[in-house]
């Protein structure tokens, strides 16, 4: 019994332990401090907190702010709403605040990401300690451990993780179990309420992944009404779920506010086939000379690397299967054609081998994506399509726990078994330990000063773009007097980006006369924004401003009626 229970808990441990490390210092610091500068990461700390502010306290449906943008109010739909994120950090938002909330997210995603996997790849191989090699690869890929620095929607791959095992389990198994239905099903759902990108490249990869197996492994399934039953069974129960996740962005769209991206900067947020050779810039070891090299660009986004050792591994398992395991062989080409599949879409619309593409005559080489781009319905509206990375590290981390399975096969004692895990273990932490920097959260005298006036008109900051900034937006939480703004890394409503160009000049007639309709009260300037101040002030002076405070950089004014 003892050991039955030891079997479940330790990978959990095990995980853990992983996790902490890999991310430490912050779990000295859960409820104070964020990876990262001052971004994204804030934004979706505000995020963590509004939704129980708007379900406990306004009790009104969070998925609209009536206090950003205001008076018009702003649909969370203009960016990503993550809300199976946030569900999964609301317990912790409840303990202990929205800074708890947020690590903690993101904490779980490394530990249940990791343990899925580990599941998964235990059952191919019938070897744990693969499983478990194969599951830190996955949690700490590149992939995630880059866009840990704040883009939150984009760490909730352990639903990524269940999707592709139960439709694993639909594929390779002929009796239809409701375990492997729901895993697929819940799976495909709660990746599309952790982000719009999951919902469009689970889509496309899971299409790949059912058509690879029928071609590569089982051509005669592709006529098989029981395969198409199992899929419209997962299909069934992910439904609601997808609903929930697009009726917001459907709602837009109706309304004429959807968006789509160029191609020009849809190419420019797309990986290169380097890009997946490549350490990341800040990695603890190597990271300077890597950066000398080949300076970083959008390294964020582009960190698509697929590590050494997971390569390393999939050669192996390559080599070995290839040799002497000829029933296994289709098996492994559909795993590669999996890593090969999401690389290719995350190369984004035409060919290149760096920065520079490749042309024939006077046109680039096209790739899948482009159609895609141009014929599929909202396709466009991604602009970072590196982000099927994350299925490249997802495969080969597979790949690479049955290169370790095969090993470890091959090992006489558990002395050996031991080493090679060790080994294995020392070298993934070396390959994608990043060295973090850490932004702390706390309420700022600005925040307080407002939290204590009276009067219920909004707020702006200026210049204009301060009032889009993610501090700014956090700010709310505390004073939770409305905004003129919204966060800057959403789509902006028509109505304000018309009004944008007047507010650009402020303080002149056209800005104040905004000001008024719509609401604002209090002035914020930032008066290391303008290096002539004593000539801003004079602006300041010729209109109804009466200065409140000063607080270092800071000028509040209100706006008298």
């Amino acid at each position: 019994m003892f050991k039955r229970i030891g079997i479940w808990v330790a990978p959990w441990l095990f995980f853990c332990a992983a996790a902490i490390f890999m991310t430490w210092p912050m779990v000295l610091q859960l409820n104070s401090a964020v990876i990262g500068s001052l971004g994204d990461n804030v934004y979706y700390v505000w995020l963590m907190g509004w939704f129980p502010k708007a379900l406990f306290q306004y009790h009104i449906n969070p998925l609209f702010v009536p206090f950003h943008n205001f008076p018009e109010g702003w649909p969370l739909a203009y960016t990503e709403i993550t809300l199976s994120n946030v569900i999964l950090g609301l317990p912790f938002t409840l303990l202990g605040g929205e800074v708890l909330g947020y690590n903690m997210t993101l904490l779980l995603s490394f530990v249940l990401s990791g343990w899925l996997v580990y599941r998964w790849t235990a059952e191919i191989t019938g070897n744990r300690w693969a499983g478990l090699v194969a599951g830190t690869i996955f949690a700490f890929s590149p992939f995630r451990m880059s866009h840990a620095y704040g883009h939150l929607p984009l760490m909730g791959t352990q639903w990524l993780v269940l999707h592709f095992m139960g439709m694993y389990s639909l594929l390779v198994k002929e009796k239809i179990t409701l375990s492997a239905v729901l895993c697929a099903g819940l799976g495909f759902g709660l990746a599309a309420l952790s982000s719009m990108y999951f919902l469009y490249m689970t889509a496309i990869m899971s299409v790949v992944f059912v058509l690879g197996y029928c071609v590569i492994v089982n051509w005669r399934m592709i006529f098989s009404r029981h395969l198409w039953l199992k899929m419209a069974a997962a299909g069934a129960v992910a439904l609601p779920l997808l609903g929930l996740a697009v009726f917001p962005y459907l709602q837009l769209a109706r309304n004429g506010d959807a968006n789509h991206r160029p191609i020009e900067e849809v190419d420019m947020f797309s990986a290169s086939p380097v890009d997946f050779l490549l350490p990341a810039p800040t990695n603890s070891l190597w990271g300077e000379e890597i950066s000398k090299l080949f300076p970083p660009k959008l390294w964020i986004e582009r960190y698509v690397y697929l590590g050494a050792v997971p390569l390393i591994l999939t050669f192996i398992a390559g080599w070995f299967i290839f040799r002497q395991h000829k029933q296994t062989r289709r098996m492994f080409v559909w795993g590669v054609l999996m890593v090969l599949a999401a690389i290719i879409l995350a190369m984004g619309t035409h060919l290149r081998l760096t920065e520079e593409f490749i042309s024939i005559g006077q046109h680039h080489i096209p790739l899948p994506n482009y159609l895609l781009f141009k014929y599929l319905p909202f396709y466009n509206s991604m602009r970072a399509w590196e982000r099927y990375g994350v299925f490249a590290d997802l495969f080969i981390s597979i790949l690479g726990g049955v290169g370790f399975a095969i090993l470890a096969d091959r090992l006489r004692g558990r002395r050996w078994l031991a080493a090679l895990f060790i080994v294995s273990l020392i070298l993934i932490g070396m390959d994608f330990h990043l060295n973090f920097n850490w932004t702390e959260l706390h309420p700022q005298p600005l925040d307080l000063w407002l939290a204590q006036q009276p009067g219920t008109g909004s707020v702006v900051q200026f210049p204009i773009y301060e009032s889009s900034k993610s501090g700014y937006v956090y700010g709310s939480l505390i004073h939770q007097k409305p905004l003129l703004g919204m966060y800057y890394g959403a789509y902006f409503p028509a109505s304000y980006k018309s009004i944008l160009p007047d507010l650009a000049d402020f303080p002149n007639d056209a800005s104040i006369a905004i000001l008024k309709q719509r609401g604002v009260q209090y002035v914020v300037v930032d008066a290391a924004q303008y290096p002539q101040w004593g000539e801003m002030q004079t602006k300041l002076d010729k209109f109804p401003l009466i200065k409140r405070t000063e607080m270092g950089q800071w000028r509040v004014f209100e706006l008298l009626k």
